[in-house]
């Protein structure tokens, strides 16, 4: 027992020094190595058009107005609940029409970014260029799905618009709403099929996962120091 403590308060002492010295916040380390999630360098975002890191810093913006705005109200909405028996009058909608923007914000980042979701089962045994046609398949799948999806989301801010359709409560018109998640899925269809035509896609395994190593670590604690 003496002897498993011992050991246990050594990985506490040693893994946070080497995970600050590293200079990058762990997101993924497991045995065997020793991984860390990394961000993008600087370099490669500068590479971007001025217009793609306006529209990416624009819409991190305003999700991130949107995420605090959705805990905001939802804290005083409890708060009143709990203390005052009264509700704020329409938070559910205006939660629910944030919640909705907020999602749609963050498609074509994550589109533009590759963040999508991905099993990499069969990774270790498909060749280069078998890669290569696999990333531009799926990236027309993706294309075309997102291009159907805003395509059926305009077409239902159409209806919204003939029948006037709002939110019971406060009767907030649903149109511009969907007309928003619409026009930020086609333009996610967009990014998806400039990956798939010109085969240029962030590579997540060169950009965002590192092994660390006891070298890495040193040098990394030097360039600190």
């Amino acid at each position: 027992m003496k002897t498993f403590r011992q050991g246990a308060f050594a990985v506490a002492e040693v893994l946070p020094r080497r995970l600050l010295a590293a200079g990058q916040p762990a997101r993924r380390l497991f045995s065997p190595g020793k991984y860390t999630m990394t961000t993008p360098s600087t370099s490669q975002s500068n590479t971007q058009p001025a217009a793609v890191r306006f529209t990416s810093r624009l819409l991190e913006y305003i999700g991130a107005l949107l995420l605090f705005a959705m805990m905001m109200l939802t804290f005083v909405d409890v708060i009143a609940r709990y203390f005052f028996s009264r509700s704020i009058t329409g938070g559910f909608e205006v939660t629910e029409i944030m919640l909705a923007t907020l999602i749609f914000c963050g498609l074509p980042l994550i589109t533009l970014r590759d963040g999508h979701i991905t099993v990499d089962l069969l990774e270790g045994f498909l060749g280069k260029n078998i890669k290569k046609f696999r990333d531009r398949f799926v990236y027309i799948m993706v294309a075309v799905v997102l291009a159907f999806l805003g395509y059926r989301l305009w077409l239902k801010g159409i209806t919204f618009v003939e029948y006037n359709d709002q939110t019971a409560i406060l009767y907030i018109p649903l149109a511009p709403v969907c007309f928003i998640m619409s026009v930020l899925s086609i333009l996610s269809a967009a990014i998806a099929t400039f990956f798939a035509i010109t085969g240029n896609s962030p590579d997540k395994e060169d950009a965002d996962l590192k092994p660390v190593t006891d070298s890495t670590v040193n040098n990394s604690s030097e360039n600190t120091l």
